[in-house]
Parts: structure tokens; sequence; C-alpha cells
């Protein structure tokens, strides 16, 4: 990355930041400041045009309209959508000029024409088709500047100021962009660019976050350059403080807290939902060494799930999760007959299995009694692929990515996750008889699911160097860094929940999904193992 200061920087800020120029990365504004001063600038600069053009002796005497008519709309870009590249001084600027001057030169030779008054629409509709694809060669599209193309041929006022229309509208769009760097850099950051944006950067396949700096090469062998802060995150890292990490899990996690509105809450322990597993748990020969994934399933369904209103289902979810966690257990992992699990679940010789994979195959059929035959038969085969996950995870380690391995990695985490079960555990059948009110919205809460549990695990996970995840490997396929991908992830998770809120409608269906959405990041902040405690601090955390 090109480590030059820009251009700007030498001048003092009190001019430069007037035209756009920032040492860093402004704040994202709260919403309200965005509509206050979107309002302020459109009145202002519309009313400096009428101003300028309807009181001007100048302008009046030579029958000029108090507005062109288009700049009405160039301001719900140049001070409401500041950011878009459509609103830039380039595009601002030349996209109008270039079209008034196609639209008047077009409209000229028309009037050559003895029938000029019934082929003014003609003229219109060519004047602006040309200005688009003009705007578009030249890279300067302004959308409202379509309309000033076709003004000429549809506005006697107009068309009457000849070739005097182009300064017209070269003066109106220098006005329109003086009041906008006036209006919107008090609080907000206009233009993004003058001229063109700024050339990104070339990705380059960057290791994770973990890897030490000594070790990270490009493809070809070559040592990549690191930025210096990189450098100091480094050694620190090897002073033990892995402070770098920590800033950067620090802004991943309060970005999505931010854009999903999370707000932290107590969580409210159901003693009858403990009684009931607890005597169910006790009756099991490993229950000793699955008592920490108990109280972990327990903590989770507690939050999560704390609005099933039909304990049994409740239960039988705190069972079923106990049981996946336990499975999951590297110490228990390798001591399981994997490989034996979907042929005796088939044919049924896991009854009166009391391991945990015979116990995981009863509960999982035995959620047709809790939830609709759809969505009992889509835990069960969800959970047949978290079993399958297990099997693949134990095959491909150590195995290296290929590049064009990107749908690999998608899949590999769809089936580990166990997702699909977790998003129809939201809806039980004593609530919801028939799972057509949620069923179009299971993909999205899947991938919601999943990416909430790769964000927030991210810390920890590199923290330890656990480096065979789902950010570093989509980081590696796609030759990116991870900090990237951990960016389009939340992006991606908050775009998820709104589809899921879209599709579900008002009504109780969103209503449990709310309330799944808000428990399901609650159980990852205040879960120990997500070490998420030393990323947002003590006082992020609601004593229970």
């Amino acid at each position: 990355m090109d480590s030059r200061p820009h251009r700007l920087a030498r001048y003092p800020s009190w001019l430069t930041r007037w035209i756009g120029y920032r040492a860093n990365t402004p704040p994202k504004r709260p919403d309200y400041i965005v509509w206050f001063w979107s309002f302020i600038g459109a009145f202002c600069g519309l009313s400096v045009l009428q101003a300028v053009f309807g009181h001007a002796h100048y302008f009046i005497e030579r029958g000029t309209p108090s507005m062109v008519a288009s700049f009405g709309a160039s301001a719900v870009l140049c001070y409401g959508a500041i950011e878009a590249p459509l609103a830039q001084p380039r595009a601002l600027v030349f996209g109008h000029f270039i079209s008034a001057l196609l639209g008047l030169c077009i409209t000229k030779l028309f009037s050559l024409s003895p029938h000029f008054q019934s082929l003014r629409w003609l003229a219109a509709s060519l004047s602006t088709s040309v200005a688009i694809v003009a705007m578009q060669i030249t890279g300067t599209t302004h959308p409202p500047a379509g309309a000033t193309a076709l003004l000429p041929a549809l506005d006697d006022d107009i068309w009457a100021l000849s070739w005097y229309y182009l300064p017209v509208v070269l003066l109106s769009s220098m006005l329109v962009l003086a009041t906008a760097l006036l209006n919107n850099n008090v609080q907000r950051r206009y233009p993004v660019f003058w001229i063109a944006p700024a050339t990104p950067p070339v990705a380059k396949p960057s290791p994770p976050l973990g890897t030490p700096i000594s070790e990270r090469q490009t493809l070809d062998g070559a040592s990549s350059t690191i930025a210096p802060t990189l450098v100091l995150a480094e050694k620190e890292h090897r002073d033990g403080a892995m402070e770098g990490i920590a800033v950067v899990s620090r802004a991943a996690v309060q970005d999505l807290l931010d854009k999903m509105k999370f707000v932290n809450h107590k969580r409210h322990q159901d003693g009858e939902l403990r009684r009931r597993v607890t005597e169910i748990t006790d009756t099991w020969d490993f229950k000793e060494t699955a008592r920490p994934h108990i109280n972990n399933a327990l903590e989770m369904i507690e939050s999560v799930y704390g609005h099933l209103t039909d304990l049994d289902a409740k239960v039988a979810v705190a069972i079923f999760t106990a049981l996946g966690f336990t499975i999951d257990d590297p110490n228990v992992l390798d001591s399981l007959a994997f490989d034996q699990f979907h042929r005796r679940h088939i044919d049924s010789t896991f009854h009166g299995d009391k391991s945990p994979l015979g116990l995981f195959a009863k509960v999982a059929n035995q959620m047709v009694e809790y939830y609709p035959s759809i969505a009992a038969g889509t835990i069960l085969v969800s959970a047949l692929q978290f079993v399958n996950a297990s099997i693949l995870e134990n095959a491909t380690r150590g195995t290296i990515l290929h590049p064009k391995a990107l749908p690999f990695v998608e899949y590999r985490r769809s089936v580990s996750g166990v997702s699909e079960a977790y998003a129809c555990f939201i809806w039980e059948k004593a609530s919801f008889p028939a799972a057509n009110c949620y069923i179009q919205a299971i993909p999205n809460v899947c991938l919601f699911i999943n990416y909430v549990n790769d964000i927030l695990s991210f810390y920890k996970e590199e923290l330890v160097n656990e480096l065979s995840n789902y950010i570093n490997d989509r980081a590696l396929v796609t030759g990116t860094s991870a900090t990237d991908v951990l960016r389009d992830v939340i992006g991606e998770t908050v775009a998820a929940a709104e589809r899921v809120r879209g599709i579900l409608g008002e009504g109780d269906a969103r209503d449990a999904w709310d309330a799944f959405a808000r428990g399901y990041i609650k159980f990852h902040i205040d879960a120990p193992r997500y070490r998420l405690r030393e990323v947002l601090g003590d006082d992020f955390f609601v004593e229970e």
C-alpha cells in the first residue's frame, strides 16, 4: 500500500477540511445527524440558486429561470447521499454540463426541421439517451443530469436561453458544489474524491492475523511489506499482550453490536428446566465428562431459547445441545465411533445405546414430538450432517486449501454448525404448529447463526493460534486478509438478519426471531470460552 502522505496533508486542517480531506477516516454519524444536515444543505443550496437566478438583474433581464429543475434532484445526492460516487464533484459538474451541451445540440438540430414542434418529444428522448451514454463513457454519471439534457426540448424558457443555457448550468453546478462543501463538512465529509476515487491496494493473499510477522510471505516467496503499526503489534504479541488482535476484535464486535442494535440484558435462570435436564443427565454413564457441556447448554437455552413456551421442547433442545457440545469436545471426539454412526442410525441398531452418539441420535429422532414434521426432519438431517462434518474435519485436517475451493469452505462451514437444527428450534410446534410461517427464513437464519459464531469466536481463536476456522479459510482462498473477511462477514450477517425480519413480517414468528437473535448474541458475549470480557470491558456486562 502506498504510504506517502496525501498531497493535502501539508496544508492546515482548517482549510483542507472544507474540501473533504481528513487525515483519519471520520466516524460514522448517527442517522439524525445525517438527516439534519441533509435538510439544512438542501434548503440552503436550493435557496442560493433561487436567490442568484431569481433576484439578480443580470439573470432576470435574460429571462433565466429561477432554477434549472434538474438541480432539485441533484440536491438529493449532493446533500443527502454525499458518499455516493454519483454525488461527487466530477459527476455533478461534468455530468450536468455534458448533458446540457448534448441536449442543446440535439434540440438545435431538430429545430432545423419545419416539423420541429411535433418532434420535440423525440429530441428530448434522444438527448437524454445520448447523454446517459456520454456520461458512462466519461465516468461522469449523475442521474439528475438526464433531466438537464431533455429540458431544452421540453421547456420553452430553457430553449429561449439558447447557448446561454450552458453557463447557467455550469454556474448552478458550482453553486451546488460550494454549498455542499460548506454544509457537508461541518459534521460529515464531502467529497470522498474530486476527480477519481483512490485506487484500492491490490489484494494479496494474507495469512491470518496470528501468524508471526517474520513468517508472512507473499505467494512467490518474497517477504510482504508490513506497516510499522503491525510490526509494533507483533512485538506486543511476542510479549504476550496481543493488543493488535484485541483492537481488531474489539472493533469487529462493537461494529456487529451497533449494527444489530444490541443492548445487553440479564439472563434469567429457569429452575424447572435445570431440574428436568439434571434428572436426565444424571443417568448418563459419562455425566462427569459431560458436566461442563451440560452447564454450557443450559446457559445457552436460557439465553437463546428462553422464549419457548413448551418446556418439553426446551428440555429436548437442551439435551440435544449438551450432547452436541460433548461430541464436539476434542477429548471425547477421538473415542467415538463416528464411522459407524450413519449405518447404525439407518439400521436402528442405536436402540439402547447409551453412548453420546447413541443418545444424540435418540434425541434427534424425538424432535418430531416438539416440532412440525418438516422442521423435525430438518433437525434430524442437520444432526446427521453435524456428525458427518466431524468426520470431514478429521479427514481434511492439515489439507492445503486450493485457491478455487471457496465453495468447499462455505460447504464445510454450513454443515459443521448444526445451524439448520438451531434455526428450526426457534419455533416450537406448541406455538407454531405449521412451519409455513417461518420456513422461507431458514437459510438466512442459518447464515446468521454461523456468522455470528465466527465473528464472536475470532478473538479467542486468534489468541490460541487456532487458524483452521471459517474466517481464516475464507481469507486464504480469496487472497484477502482475515480482517477484511471479518468486516465483510459482519455486513453479510446484518443483511441476513434484516432479510429474516422482512420474510417473517409482523407477528409472533418475528417476535420469536428477535428474541432468539438477541439471546444468541448474548450467549456468545457472556460465555467465558469466548473471552469477550477482555475485549468489551467489565462495564459492558450485566451481573446475573
